[in-house]
């Protein structure tokens, strides 16, 4: 076969144009061609492919192929149009008047916009795949690309579902998670307050022991015992909230239970006192610690 045989293939784009929200496509309805040449192969191209049709037209040689779908676009239904660029779904061999034209099918997203049509078409219609599956004058090329976008909508559809589901069901084990956590610190929280006034009766008797009995093995013995409930509780992540002397007093970590401040003059809420320490489980005030303010 020489390169004089070779039939010249034209590249052609057209947009699938898909509104989620009506869940219909865009069509546009053609004006009837008026050409020179053979008004039998008008006419059997007019039958063949029209009056309806997608928005979109052929590639120049100097763009590529997003850049002639956006241009035609335009130029077909106006600029105000916003619409996102999918995949291609559908391609089309289509023996046009002057020669043959591979054209594919891209499937748009509607995002907005009002539609502007050329003098090239005299209508448009958002029409759901149904209705196009059933029209009378919709030809089979058009059928089979709304039918192929309209598959590939689905298959997306059941993605998203399942992504939903999957995001479902990690959001559930969080929730889960957060709480079993929360039981967890509730449990450890209502332990800690059954142990505080244990510590505080162990520390009560430490502190009062003669200078003379501190070495003895009972006093060790019970200053053991009360470290190993300390322990227990920093391993369950209870810190002892011990302010120091001068410090802001805070509501949020301490109680007042007493002011020195004077009487007539203005308290400068600087804790003097420290009467008990508090616990904090996490960031989580178990209890406050009891100060007196001045």
């Amino acid at each position: 076969m020489t390169e004089n045989n070779l039939k010249p293939y034209v590249i052609g784009q057209k947009l699938a144009l898909y509104d989620p929200n009506t869940k219909k496509f865009l069509l546009l309805k053609a004006n009837k061609p008026t050409g020179k040449g053979d008004p039998k192969k008008y006419e059997t191209f007019w039958k063949t492919y029209f009056p309806w049709d997608l928005p979109g037209g052929r590639i120049e040689n100097d763009e590529t192929v997003a850049e002639g779908l956006k241009r035609d676009v335009v130029e077909e239904i106006g600029d105000a149009v916003e619409y996102i660029i999918g995949e291609i779904v559908h391609s089309e061999h289509m023996e046009y008047i002057d020669g043959p034209v591979y054209a594919t099918f891209t499937l748009g997203l509607y995002q907005g916009g009002d539609i502007a049509l050329s003098e090239e078409h005299s209508e448009y219609q958002w029409m759901t795949s149904e209705e196009v599956a059933s029209h009378k004058d919709i030809k089979p090329w058009l059928k089979s690309v709304i039918a192929n976008a309209t598959k590939r909508i689905q298959e997306q559809s059941y993605l998203s579902d399942l992504l939903r589901l999957q995001a479902d069901f990690d959001n559930y084990k969080k929730r889960q998670a957060e709480a079993e956590k929360n039981l967890k610190d509730y449990l450890i929280q209502g332990l800690v307050l059954d142990i505080i006034p244990v510590l505080d009766n162990f520390n009560a008797a430490t502190q009062h022991v003669p200078e003379a009995e501190k070495s003895s093995p009972w006093v060790v013995g019970i200053q053991y015992i009360e470290k190993q409930l300390a322990d227990v509780l920093a391993e369950r992540g209870v810190q002892a909230l011990v302010p120091t002397i001068g410090e802001a007093f805070d509501p949020s970590k301490h109680e007042a239970i007493e002011s020195e401040t004077p009487e007539g003059e203005e308290t400068q809420n600087i804790i003097s006192q420290v009467k008990q320490k508090g616990y904090q489980l996490g960031e989580r005030i178990v209890r406050p610690a009891k100060v007196s303010i001045k």
